[in-house]
């Protein structure tokens, strides 16, 4: 079995059951999502990581780019949106 499977197993870690929930505001854009129990990811060396308060900096491979912050149950994703950026109001 993988790392993955046996936490899944054990009941330690499992896709989020709860609808992630977007929003924007002003030039910004964002998702919100309330865990069941608490944020856990897998690290590549099979560990589980469990986080209660992190702040984070995503970017993709098409300079999208979003930062994450990790409150126990909530975690708020909140992106720029370049396409408002040359704009005038």
């Amino acid at each position: 079995m993988t790392p993955r499977q046996i936490f899944e197993h054990k009941g330690r870690l499992y896709k989020c059951p709860n609808p992630s929930h977007e929003f924007t505001l002003w030039r910004f854009f964002g998702q919100w999502t309330w865990a069941k129990d608490s944020w856990s990811t897998l690290t590549e060396r099979g560990f589980l990581q469990t986080n209660f308060i992190a702040i984070g900096y995503t970017e993709a491979t098409d300079g999208t780019s979003w930062f994450r912050l990790l409150i126990w149950k909530l975690s708020i994703h909140i992106a720029y949106l370049e396409e408002y950026a040359n704009e005038t109001d």
